[in-house]
């Protein structure tokens, strides 16, 4: 009986170990995406006019600002409900 406890403690301890290292995989491919991704769009925003296509950095600095001052939720919220009715009326 303390075998059996024994080898059901090692295999639980075995799944814990394996659970978080793919956790672990999940989070470091999340990571380089996101660098990817983030480099991508700064090397190819270079070469474009700012006023169509910007850099990352200038969006992020701009959404701070627009959610600071509740801007942001007053363009927002129309495009939610427009996009929840969307989803409604396609089923």
């Amino acid at each position: 009986m303390a075998h059996e406890m024994e080898d059901r403690s090692r295999a639980a301890a075995g799944r814990a170990a394996r659970r978080r290292q793919k956790q672990i995989q999940t989070i470091v491919i999340r990571l380089i995406s996101l660098t990817v991704v983030l480099s991508l769009w700064r090397s190819r925003a270079a070469q474009v006019d700012p006023v169509l296509f910007t850099h990352a950095p200038k969006i992020a600095v701009a959404a701070v600002g627009m959610i600071g001052s509740g801007e942001l939720w007053t363009y927002l919220w129309p495009s939610l409900v427009v996009l929840m009715i969307g989803l409604t009326l396609r089923r």
